[in-house]
């Protein structure tokens, strides 16, 4: 009898949030209630308690019953926006060129490019073969990998410098964890092989037989760098470095070099370099680590450009490649006072460089010898103007620059994509592509720059797009968004998707708050450990600024955050929920604890949000904990999303803290989490049609939330 009522309760744990929901008679959907079974730990003095932890069991079924009831009830309680959800769909996939692909790259006399077909999830990688007007080969269909759970992914993709091998990185899961396939694109011998177990990062030797490759950036540490030869069995991979930071992999513009870059979330920063025709070498040093030093190597001639990014300032040293004397490296870009230097290349006798100056990006050209430079111009101020240096990793363009030309790449809030082409002999900047948004008019849209006042009267920068005229009057909704970590820079973008937003009347706003790097690297750490709640107060300012200036009002006003940008959204909601109408936390970062509980490191890892097995750090992070300072009191209209394979965040921060938020909530605004089980990962749907609904029900949240009615 016994065994019977224990299965009898089981039976009761799992089918509960799964039966209680669906049985509404007729009235308002029920939400899931997720079980207590509290856990405590006790750290510097003060006792944890976790009443979810069950939930961080990724295949129990019953963890996995609750989440697909919420599902079912988050889907229950919009379904009135079936249709708006429909309409928005139609909108974004209106705004698609599929006859648009991205510019092709020539690689001797064949051009290579990638584009979507009609009515598919993934991309194609093609080939035309001795001109553009020559018929298409499609070389990787991604939706030919597609099926069940199965949402591929492209990395990245490389030609060996034999054009005889293609090697392209895929990732099927969400996880992040990729595969790289080998190709033989011509003649006999191997047709395919594939290296399971890879980060997304690789690239061929000179000799077109040996690759090196890096495994998951987010998977067991330490960290790999491995070396593959063609033909051989995955096993025999050489282990050439170990690490407990993260890896990426890349080569220089010219080719000669392969270079290895260490980074890391306590400011972990190192340059390595190969010889690509010396594949059986060892990856030497150019510059070794230094705490909160970043560095971004160029190559040009015998010379290394190695940017410096500290504290001080930024600015660019040049070394003679191979040589560890630092009395034959010189300065030849100074570090000027207020200005980072976020990106750079090397064309001639200049230095392009990308600025930002009191958080605008420009463009300037250095010239080496006169030590003058010049702007570049852009026709917007508030735009995100960038070098490419690459053409297979960052963006391709019709034909190879000659000597004296780079190529730059623009966009705004208002402005698709571009890519231009500047010869530096005849400062002359040439348009050569720009992205076809159908059915889009740029003039109708404008976006500015507007300071909030922190409560140390710093300013703080915030972006504005929306559709004209904008009249502050407080009747606009208004959407901000934040980040504020790691010293990432949210920079003005254009999202054909967000005219949608837009076009309803809505706002959006982004919130540059100390923590990110707008205005560099003290900018960033401002905000870094004990000094974290800096940017949760920096973006409760920024709110209250745009309330006051009536550029929205109460009732009207969302907010929402991805990743790391889930801490100020939902900490904002625990600290001021009266000045929110709607949040949406996309994949949040809600814990600042692991779950196992020991004072164990935290998510964002020493040094970005401090250590919580120091006491003062310690009582820092729990002061805004989101998890630990949910308390009884109305909240927001609140949207939390989650990936079940996101290898990040994972998805059980945000379920615990939807489970503990329902729990304490007092008032009656939707509560919604919603989980992908499709393989999407922590950046959300993999697939474009996916992504696409997966937005249009988001933007349906907000429009509800904010009772927007045209």
């Amino acid at each position: 009898m016994s065994d019977f009522r224990h299965l009898a309760v089981r039976l009761a744990r799992v089918l509960w949030p799964i039966v209680v929901p669906a049985i509404s008679f007729g009235q308002a959907p029920v939400p899931p209630i997720a079980r207590q079974a509290p856990t405590s730990i006790r750290v510097h003095g003060k006792t944890l308690v976790d009443p979810y932890s069950w939930l961080e069991r990724a295949q129990d079924p019953e963890a996995i019953a609750y989440l697909e009831a919420e599902n079912r009830y988050a889907s229950a309680v919009i379904g009135n926006t079936q249709g708006l959800q429909e309409e928005l769909y139609r909108e974004m996939r209106s705004r698609v060129d599929e006859a648009d692909p991205q510019p092709p790259l020539r690689i001797g006399n064949d051009w290579y490019y990638l584009r979507s077909a009609p009515d598919s999830q993934f991309l194609l990688l093609c080939r035309r073969r001795g001109g553009l007007k020559a018929s298409e080969e499609v070389l990787v269909d991604l939706n030919q990998m597609a099926g069940g759970r199965k949402k591929p992914n492209l990395g990245v993709w490389r030609l060996s410098p034999n054009r005889r091998y293609l090697a392209y990185s895929v990732d099927t899961d969400g996880s992040e964890a990729f595969t790289i396939y080998v190709r033989a694109l011509q003649g006999n011998g191997i047709q395919e092989e594939r290296i399971s177990g890879a980060g997304r990062w690789f690239e061929w030797a000179a000799d077109s037989q040996t690759l090196f490759y890096t495994t998951p950036a987010y998977g067991n540490p330490p960290l790999k760098l491995k070396r593959h030869r063609v033909g051989a069995p995955e096993v025999a991979d050489d282990v050439l470095h170990s690490d407990s930071a993260r890896l990426g992999l890349t080569r220089t513009a010219s080719g000669e070099f392969l270079l290895l870059f260490i980074y890391g979330n306590a400011g972990i920063s190192e340059v390595r370099f190969l010889p690509a025709n010396r594949p059986l070498g060892s990856f030497q040093i150019i510059e070794p680590r230094r705490p909160d030093v970043q560095y971004q190597v160029a190559q040009q001639g015998r010379f290394f450009y190695i940017l410096v990014n500290e504290t001080a300032g930024s600015h660019i040293l040049r070394a003679p490649i191979g040589t560890q004397d630092r009395s034959a490296w010189e300065e030849v870009v100074p570090a000027q006072p207020g200005r980072d230097v976020w990106a750079f290349d090397v064309v001639g006798d200049e230095i392009i460089l990308a600025i930002r100056l009191d958080g605008l990006a420009r463009m300037k050209a250095y010239h080496v010898r006169a030590r003058t430079e010049r702007d570049i111009p852009f026709p917007e101020p508030l735009g995100s103007p960038g070098v490419v240096s690459n053409l297979e990793r960052e963006f391709p363009t019709w034909r190879n620059p000659g000597a004296n030309a780079v190529r730059l790449v623009f966009e705004s809030f208002v402005s698709p994509r571009s890519l231009s082409e500047y010869d530096w002999k005849r400062r002359a900047l040439r348009l050569l592509w720009q992205a076809h948004v159908p059915g889009y008019q740029p003039e109708l849209y404008e976006s500015r720059r507007v300071f909030a006042t922190a409560s140390d009267g710093t300013r703080i920068p915030i972006s504005l797009v929306y559709k004209k005229p904008l009249v502050q009057d407080g009747q606009r909704p208004l959407l901000l968004y934040v980040y504020g970590s790691g010293g990432f820079s949210v920079t003005p973008s254009f999202e054909a998707e967000r005219v949608s937003l837009l076009d309803r009347g809505i706002v959006y706003a982004v919130a540059h708050v100390r923590g990110g790097g707008e205005l560099g690297k003290a900018w960033h750490e401002a905000a870094m450990g004990r000094n974290k709640v800096i940017t949760l107060s920096d973006f409760i300012a920024s709110a209250e600024y745009l309330l006051a200036e009536r550029y929205t009002s109460h009732g009207r006003l969302a907010i929402t955050g991805h990743s790391a940008g889930g801490i100020p959204v939902t900490a904002a909601a625990n600290m001021r929920p009266e000045l929110f109408q709607a949040v949406i936390a996309k994949a949040p970062v809600t814990e600042l604890f692991y779950p196992s509980g020991t004072p164990g490191r935290l998510r964002g890892g020493p040094g970005e949000l401090g250590d919580s097995n120091e006491k003062a750090d310690f009582d820092a992070m729990y002061a805004y904990s989101p998890y630990d300072n949910i308390r009884a009191q109305a909240y927001p209209h609140m949207l939390i999303t989650a990936s079940r394979t996101d290898p990040r965040t994972g998805y059980a921060p945000a379920a615990k803290f939807v489970a503990k938020l329902r729990a304490a909530n007092t008032g009656s605004h939707m509560l919604l989490l919603k989980t992908d089980f499709e393989g999407g990962g922590h950046m959300g749907a993999a697939g474009r049609l996916d992504h696409w609904r997966e937005t249009a029900f988001e933007y349906a949240f907000i429009i509800e939330a904010l009772k927007i009615t045209r």
